[in-house]
């Protein structure tokens, strides 16, 4: 029994950690990701454009199971096929502040 845990534990550790390594983004994908957030919508011919010359400009450290890129001075960090940087921490920091804002309403209203 302490065999089958140990075995079934280490399959888990494996496929968690090739599911890793084959969705760690490449440059490709975090300039359309980098593309898609920017403000300018131009659509068409300037997206595809933009996408070459964020492609040129950013520096990609890549590592087994994330990357992080440079872009603007700003890092980004890429795991599971998703990026995290400024503007993602922004959005979870106001999410979380939202939440916060609700559960002391919840608190107030028992009271």
């Amino acid at each position: 029994m302490r065999l089958f845990r140990t075995l079934f534990s280490f399959m888990i550790v494996a496929a968690i950690g090739i599911s890793l390594i084959t969705t760690c983004p490449t440059k490709t994908e975090f300039a359309k990701y980098y593309v898609s957030q920017s403000e300018s919508k131009l659509g068409g011919f300037f997206d595809g454009a933009l996408e070459k010359v964020v492609t040129q400009q950013t520096k990609a450290s890549n590592y087994l199971i994330f990357s992080v890129f440079e872009m603007d001075g700003e890092r980004y960090v890429g795991i599971w096929g998703h990026f995290f940087g400024k503007a993602s921490t922004e959005q979870a920091a106001k999410t979380l502040e939202g939440l916060l804002e609700k559960a002391r309403e919840g608190v107030g209203e028992k009271k």
